[in-house]
């Protein structure tokens, strides 16, 4: 968990970030249908590749021996790692429909 968790937590960052960003691009889309809302969208799926990245390396811990229960831990640890107060928490956390 200590080796990999510098990458992970790096990973779970841009995967969080990129789905939130395409939640966005989408939401946008849907009160203003435009041609630039929806090159936004489509600008978003592309770093939606980052989630591909964080899921690659969470089978790999996987098959390293690492439980669900250990990547949970990890994927909290990156979320400290990124807020320093509990409202940092909450938004790094939240999706707002």
């Amino acid at each position: 968990m200590a080796y990999a968790q510098p990458s992970f937590a790096t990973l779970t960052f841009k995967c969080d970030h990129a789905m939130r960003e395409h939640l966005v691009a989408k939401q946008a889309v849907v009160q203003e249908p435009s041609a630039k809302t929806v090159a936004h969208v489509e600008a978003a799926e592309i770093a939606l590749l980052d989630c591909q990245d964080y899921d690659l390396m969470r089978k790999q811990l996987v098959r390293w021996g690492l439980s669900e229960n250990e990547l949970s831990e990890m994927s909290l640890k990156a979320v400290e790692e990124r807020a320093g107060t509990l409202p940092d928490v909450v938004r790094i956390h939240e999706i707002r429909y």
